[in-house]
């Protein structure tokens, strides 16, 4: 019967509208989720690009102090040797016999004969007097100088593990915010997909009782 159909199309219409009226609702809830997932997408892709510079700067950091500390133990190295070398001298001039045996300076005094030869002797006395103390002076040095080092050395590798340990933090927190950024992605696409289909519906209906 045509009352029968017109009844049924009524109801069969009315029931959409419904579904439009719920369907540009459901519209409205995607495109503010969407909005605020790409807010949120934003938000991790600036954290992470501010991550990702501070992992540049930890890994130069780490960089330049062991350049730092390659230089520094060389020089290290070095003074060790020189210090080493000034010390043997020092040694062997304690060992060695001279023209006054151990160089007891009044006994030295007391065998010269003339006055030549005491000016010589007074002579040489100061010029070993002198190179003793110019070498203790040396040694004074080298020494303060491989202290110095040794504690520039420490306080290098302190900032390098300080930077090592920034390096591992950043690498971290990277790997956290690029999970962090690949599921709000993800979530973005498939509040693209729902919003393509409850749309299609729409025009569907819309093709169908338009």
């Amino acid at each position: 019967r045509i009352d029968d159909r017109l009844d049924s199309t009524r109801s069969e219409l009315a029931d959409t509208r419904q579904r439009q009226k719920g369907a540009l609702a459901r519209l409205q809830e995607i495109d503010s989720e969407r909005t605020a997932l790409q807010g949120e997408l934003d938000r991790l892709t600036t954290e992470l690009d501010a991550a990702e510079a501070m992992l540049a700067d930890a890994e130069q950091a780490v960089r330049s102090t062991q350049a730092e500390i390659d230089v520094n133990t060389a020089e290290l190295t070095q003074t060790r040797t020189d210090l080493e070398r000034q010390k043997d001298q020092v040694r062997a001039r304690a060992r060695a016999t001279f023209m006054y045996g151990s160089v007891n300076y009044p006994e030295a005094v007391l065998d010269i004969d003339t006055a030549n030869e005491l000016g010589a002797s007074l002579q040489y006395m100061r010029s070993l007097v002198s190179a003793d103390q110019d070498q203790a002076q040396q040694i004074a040095t080298l020494e303060r100088k491989y202290e110095a080092a040794i504690t520039r050395l420490e306080q290098l590798r302190r900032a390098q593990d300080e930077a090592r340990t920034r390096r591992a933090r950043e690498r971290n927190r990277i790997a956290d915010l690029v999970e962090q950024r690949q599921q709000v992605a993800a979530r973005l696409r498939g509040q693209a997909a729902e919003h393509g289909a409850v749309l299609a519906g729409l025009e569907g209906d819309e093709r169908r009782y338009g």
